[in-house]
């Protein structure tokens, strides 16, 4: 009876500690990303986190990574509306997943694109158009709180940093979000078209008043030269303006973001259309 209960035993601990595959998943080959969320709770917010633990192992089962994180909902159609729900990763250190290193990351579900490929071709498009920077990314099996969700894409997010989107101290990373939120830490409108532009960066505890001002005022002479069509040459770089728009068109992008970046202050430096978003994957083909 003493060796019945050792293997009754045995068998709970590998159930709750060794990662259990389905043949569904494994023939995939890919990584398989195992995130466990603290006593199981669901995520249900896009706005607060909550902590979990990831386990990556490749298709072999060898461990890759393993390493505590904070998770919480992304996307706006993508989270209220599909079954697939897309996953922002905060990692508490920089981390190397899949030779890509930080520490902010999405989990993108693609819901919408049956190929799972339109989102990697994108951005494979923009480094054929060698933009300035283009998010890493790679594909994994994500099994969440012991579900297996399916294949996600994981990759970077857009931040400035000296990895990905180079500012200095007096420059700024802004994005157009039609989705602003009246809570986010620093936001404003544009004064002609009354568009709604969220501050990346600086962050909320670095960014001064004088900082803030200069950048609205950046945005709202960058958008009168747009309606009088006078000076805009002289303020942007022309370079990167030309290979996001090419770019948009050969994917026939139909609902992206928009990101805006200023190295600097300086009368020199000029205002750069930042890579395509990871808005992309969010947006559904039109019917």
């Amino acid at each position: 009876m003493n060796r019945l209960y050792q293997l009754l035993f045995s068998i709970l601990c590998v159930y709750i500690f060794v990662p259990v595959h389905s043949q569904e998943y494994k023939q995939t080959g890919l990584p398989v990303c195992y995130i466990t969320t603290d006593d199981h709770q669901e995520i249900v917010s896009k706005r607060e986190y909550i902590v979990a633990r990831m386990t990556l192992v490749d298709d072999n089962d060898t461990l890759l990574l393993n390493v505590e994180m904070n998770i919480r909902g992304r996307g706006n159609a993508t989270w209220h509306t599909y079954p697939k729900k897309p996953y922002k990763l905060k990692f508490n250190k920089n981390v190397n997943i899949l030779s890509n290193y930080g520490k902010h990351f999405a989990l993108l579900p693609n819901y919408c694109d049956k190929s799972l490929m339109r989102t990697a071709i994108g951005f494979e498009t923009c480094r054929l158009l060698e933009m300035d920077w283009v998010p890493a990314d790679d594909f994994v099996e994500l099994v969440l709180n012991g579900k297996h969700l399916g294949t996600y894409q994981l990759a970077e997010t857009i931040r400035a940093n000296k990895r990905r989107i180079q500012v200095e101290e007096t420059g700024f990373l802004l994005q157009y979000d039609r989705f602003w939120y009246a809570d986010d830490a620093n936001y404003f409108f544009t004064h002609i078209y009354n568009y709604p532009m969220i501050v990346k960066s600086p962050d909320e505890d670095e960014i001064t008043d004088n900082i803030f001002y200069n950048i609205k005022k950046t945005m709202n002479a960058f958008e009168s030269a747009l309606v009088n069509n006078s000076y805009l040459w002289d303020i942007i770089d022309i370079e990167s303006f030309s290979k996001w728009y090419y770019a948009s068109n050969i994917l026939m992008l139909i609902d992206p973001n928009y990101y805006f970046y200023k190295k600097d202050n300086t009368e020199e430096s000029l205002i750069n259309m930042g890579c395509l978003s990871l808005k992309y994957v969010d947006s559904c083909p039109a019917s």
